[in-house]
């Protein structure tokens, strides 16, 4: 066989690897493989072609040398490209093999090794959006809230770390511009709220307005732990609160439950203030039932026991109350 016939079929057999080899690659399978094999294809096609070394002078005019070089050239270029753009966008270094030196000789030049590709053929570019995306629940906030309130700005940055004060500045926008809440806190409670604020004051102010959203909107909001608002974790289940608090604002029937949904949680709020009373009175009596045990001798009434009693009492009282259809809400 010729060497211009050599040099076609190697050609020939060199386009049919490329195509395969770039199906394969997109799949993402084996790159370093394909790019090996297409080098050791091109190798086989250059040594097709007489050299300049002084054993192969006797064939340098040989015409089917230019062919062969110029398939080798062509086709260096298109394997490395194929190779190469699998749809990743990379600024890598590698270049297509370059053409041997017809005047000193030699063998083709290997094709540079390309940086390793990042972990599960994700290119930097994919991974670096991957990380910087939005998540859907800020996504979410920023659409509904949006759509009434021009401040706080809700930016992804306060959205996906939102702090005490910062629902608490939202809660104040929502009510300015729809009256949604009225009545819920005094302006001394809202003040009192910020990041330098103990802790019992962002509880408080925590639990009334969730139970205010979820009686007025109708919702399951027990995902929702003040605890971890207040330590400033599991920004996702803050950021429902802000879009429940949007559909109290805007919903219509939600609207017909405002005055209900500010009773109920200011009672929630009161059985609180008993139930805390109660644990410490508790704790009271414990500590003097134990004190009276060491001493030994009657033991007088405990002042403790008898504020418990009467906080006890009225705790129930409340309960009572709310436990009773609410006729004017």
């Amino acid at each position: 066989m010729g060497e211009i016939d050599v040099a076609c079929v190697q050609t020939v057999l060199l386009a049919a690897y490329i195509r395969q080899s770039s199906k394969e690659v997109v799949a993402g399978e084996g790159r370093e493989q394909h790019r090996e094999g297409a080098n050791n294809v091109l190798q086989d096609i250059y040594a097709a072609a007489p050299d300049n070394s002084e054993a192969g002078a006797a064939k340098s005019d040989s015409p089917a040398r230019p062919v062969v070089m110029a398939s080798y050239s062509r086709y260096a270029g298109a394997a490395m490209l194929t190779l190469k753009d699998d749809g990743n966008d990379r600024n890598s270094a590698t270049t297509a093999a370059s053409t041997p030196n017809s005047e000193t000789g030699g063998e083709a030049p290997k094709v540079p090794t390309p940086p390793p590709e990042p972990k599960g053929n994700v290119s930097p570019k994919a991974q670096k959006d991957k990380e910087t995306a939005v998540p859907h629940w800020v996504t979410a906030t920023q659409s509904s809230l949006g759509s009434i309130v021009s401040g706080p700005e809700l930016s992804t940055a306060a959205l996906e770390k939102p702090t005490v004060s910062f629902v608490r500045d939202v809660f104040r926008a929502v009510y300015k511009a729809a009256g949604c809440g009225e009545g819920l806190f005094t302006d001394a409670e809202l003040e009192a709220v910020s990041e330098n604020a103990n802790t019992e004051i962002k509880r408080t102010m925590l639990h009334k307005l969730v139970d205010f959203v979820a009686n007025v909107t109708e919702s399951d909001l027990s995902s929702f732990v003040v605890e971890d608002c207040i330590a400033g974790t599991n920004p996702e289940q803050t950021n429902l609160l802000l879009q429940k608090l949007h559909a109290a604002a805007t919903d219509e029937a939600a609207k017909t439950r405002w005055g209900a949904g500010v009773k109920l949680a200011e009672a929630n709020h009161q059985v609180r203030v008993k139930d805390d009373q109660i644990v410490t009175l508790k704790t009271e009596v414990q500590s003097t039932k134990e004190e009276q045990a060491e001493g030994g001798g009657e033991r007088p009434k405990s002042p403790a026991g008898s504020a418990l009693n009467a906080v006890r009492a009225k705790a129930e009282e409340k309960a009572g109350e709310i436990a009773e259809p609410d006729a004017a809400g």
